[in-house]
């Protein structure tokens, strides 16, 4: 009996217990699925309200992330394509197919531009005399411009200025490719239009393009690009690439018209992205300035798109673990935004970081210009006012050395200077009149000087049928010819340097070319080092030449001068036997009358005087003062001189000056508020004041016009340009 109760109470617990823990189950599945509940509301509501946010975020990042990949590689092929139709030994073979020392020149250049990029690339040229296709992957055909599958052949000679892109399809290897094509034309002639005499081409598999640029996005993100004339040209779908498929084709009903006349917003309202939600859908259409082309980005709005991550599935599936799946991916959104906060710090104080570093640079080219070009001022001043005296053959030797050594520190100050004008796009050409006859007399009288101290035989041949007064920046043309002579004395250790000035002809807007063809017999160019002559701080046999002194900065300082001028610098080279340098540009005929005969080495100049000048310099140090009132003396000129802003105004109320000179930076009253307070004194408003000063970084002869300055001059003081400024404004 004993045993049956215990069993039985045994049993009762047992059963209590059971019915205990059912019980707990129970009420923790029941707590469970409260919390879950919460949870999942709670995460649905959090999910819900950033979901149309992130998938405009993922729109946009695939619409930039697919405009910038196809843009660079694009670029890269429109580079090589730009590069190759302004190459003259390609021109040269396009008008001359049928010689072959000029196609195996030509050839020979395509490659190397070929090998710069990719030499494997897909890359062909075709001129407009024998209409011969040539193919890097093919034999040469003849192309028939009358068929209508040739229809780029004719849009691209005749109705192309620079280049155009063209789509097709290979349906043998079931390949899609975009070719750059670019009119070559014929530079030879100085007609009002440019002849056409072929055309060169780049293609970019687009197939292939096509799968890696998708690859990493969402499958359900749809990305069409499509041309002006609404041809998809890329998708996923290459059948519609290939039967040039309409956008509103692809995209069915009023989204796909919305898209398609954005390209009306583009043109008429310069509106480059435009963004709408219709029917759960979010559709992105943006603009390619580079190809004027067109992007549409579409991505549905599903349960999926919101809720469809590994984390859902799992909250789903494994209800216990979907809790700690929550609020670890919590945890993990808050650290991910924070660390998307400091990543956006860390990027705007890089970009002030930047901006600090360009105006430090600036500060620094302004400091650097100032505190070096004033003792140079002394250097240079002095020294050509002691070459003008009486003194001994030794102590004139010491001179020259001294007054060559002043003119190359200056030079690579200059150097440095052009350059930093250059990188930031601050360089401004100023076009005015200039005597043909004295720029040339100004360069072969600085080279005559160097080539003799050398020993080299120095050459002279200028053009007798050049005009007598042209239009352009004379200084920017006076520094490529010297650079390029300068560099012809430099690494010509004996024999020649000639020096050749002719012009081609005259358009209708009476402009003309003029060339300058630098030769000489020194140590020559690697063909290999060709490619890389014209790039910045770039020097050559660092061995051979150590030597030799220079920034590096000269050859690519004079290339993208003449650039800027509508023209080129190109170079022919055997190494070991010399070098030919070509610089041409373009310039305005202002006089139409030839030169007199300058074949001779003559470096006569036109005398000038200006006795009867009333002319006053304004600077706060001495020798500044005495060097630039010793300078006039050349032009038989007695400067007043003023050591403050104060004594000037002073002197321009006693004195009626036809022309002041003025520095910048004074103590107590500066240059800029000087010239301010003379300009109010009644009979200055129209006297020309040309700003003195040693700060000669970008834009500060704008600055000083603005501030009403008539000209401007930068230490040290250049008897040339002096002369120029008197005979200008006197």
């Amino acid at each position: 009996m004993a045993n049956l109760k215990s069993s039985h109470y045994l049993s009762d617990t047992n059963t209590a217990h059971k019915s205990l823990r059912n019980r707990f189950r129970v009420f923790s599945a029941v707590l469970f699925l409260f919390v879950l509940t919460a949870g999942s509301f709670a995460f649905m509501g959090a999910s819900n309200s950033n979901s149309i946010s992130n998938i405009k975020q993922d729109v946009t990042y695939a619409s930039e992330t697919s405009k910038l990949r196809l843009a660079d590689v694009v670029n890269t092929e429109l580079l090589l394509v730009i590069q190759l139709v302004n190459t003259p030994v390609i021109q040269n073979y396009f008008l001359h197919p049928e010689n072959p020392e000029y196609e195996k020149a030509a050839i020979e250049e395509f490659n190397a531009y070929k090998g710069l990029y990719d030499e494997n690339k897909e890359a062909f040229w075709i001129n407009d005399i024998d209409k011969l296709f040539y193919s890097s992957n093919a034999d040469p055909y003849y192309v028939d411009p009358t068929l209508p599958v040739n229809y780029w052949y004719n849009m691209t000679l005749y109705n192309t200025d620079v280049y155009n892109f063209n789509v097709n399809y290979n349906p043998d290897i079931d390949k899609i490719a975009l070719w750059i094509n670019a009119p070559v034309f014929d530079r030879t002639s100085f007609s009002a239009s440019l002849k056409p005499i072929g055309m060169l081409g780049t293609g970019i598999d687009l197939s292939e393009f096509t799968g890696q640029l998708y690859s990493e996005f969402d499958p359900n993100l749809k990305v069409y690009i499509f041309n002006n004339l609404g041809e998809v040209t890329i998708s996923r779908d290459l059948e519609a690439v290939s039967l040039k498929k309409h956008i509103t084709e692809m995209i069915d009903g009023e989204p796909g018209r919305r898209i398609y006349s954005h390209i009306e917003h583009v043109e008429q309202e310069n509106e480059e992205r435009h963004l709408f939600i219709t029917d759960n859908t979010v559709y992105l259409c943006d603009y390619i300035p580079s190809l004027d082309w067109y992007i549409a980005t579409v991505y549905p709005i599903t349960l999926s798109s919101i809720y469809g991550n590994g984390m859902t599935i799992v909250f789903v599936t494994m209800l216990a673990v979907i809790l700690i799946v929550m609020v670890l991916s919590n945890i993990y959104l808050s650290f991910i935004g924070k660390a998307l906060d400091k990543q956006n710090e860390e990027l705007i104080a890089a970009n002030i970081a930047v901006h600090a570093a360009n105006v430090e640079k600036s500060h620094f080219l302004a400091k650097m210009s100032h505190e070096i070009r004033t003792p140079m001022n002394a250097i240079i001043g002095m020294s050509e006012l002691i070459a003008r005296e009486e003194i001994s053959g030794a102590a004139r030797d010491y001179l020259e050395k001294l007054k060559r050594s002043g003119n190359g520190l200056l030079s690579i100050i200059n150097d440095i200077l052009d350059f930093s004008k250059i990188e930031s796009g601050k360089l401004e050409l100023n076009c005015e009149k200039f005597k043909t006859e004295n720029l040339i007399n100004d360069v072969t009288s600085i080279i005559d000087i160097r080539a003799d101290s050398k020993g080299l035989k120095f050459e002279i041949s200028i053009d007798e049928n050049l005009p007598k007064i042209l239009i352009g920046d004379e200084s920017r043309i006076r520094q490529v010819f010297i650079n390029l002579l300068t560099n012809a004395v430099k690494y010509t250790p004996q024999g020649t340097v000639s020096f050749k000035v002719y012009s081609g002809l005259p358009d209708d807007r009476n402009q003309m070319m003029l060339y300058c063809e630098v030769k000489d017999t020194g140590i020559g160019i690697k063909s290999d080092d060709i490619p890389r002559l014209f790039g910045t701080f770039t020097q050559f046999d660092s061995k051979k030449n150590a030597g030799i002194e220079g920034t590096g900065l000269g050859l690519a300082i004079s290339k993208q001068l003449c650039l800027a001028m509508n023209g080129d610098v190109t170079v022919m080279s055997e190494y070991g036997a010399g070098s030919t340098f070509t610089a041409s540009l373009k310039v305005k005929i202002a006089d139409e009358q030839n030169l007199p005969d300058l074949n001779e080495n003559s470096t006569s100049k036109d005398e000038f005087s200006a006795s009867h000048a009333k002319v006053l310099v304004v600077d706060d140090l001495d020798i500044n003062l005495e060097i630039a009132s010793g300078l006039m003396t050349i032009f038989d000129i007695t400067a007043d001189t003023a050591l403050s802003g104060h004594e000037a105004i002073h002197l321009c109320v006693q004195n009626q000056y036809d022309i002041i000179f003025m520095d910048h930076m004074m103590p107590d009253m500066d240059g800029i508020e000087t010239a301010s307070k003379i300009r109010k004194l009644g009979s200055y408003e129209d006297t020309p004041i040309v700003a003195l000063t040693a700060n000669a970084v970008s834009g500060m002869k704008e600055m000083f016009i603005q501030n009403g300055f008539t000209d401007f001059m930068s230490k040290p003081i250049d008897v040339n340009m002096l002369k120029q400024i008197l005979e200008k404004w006197i």
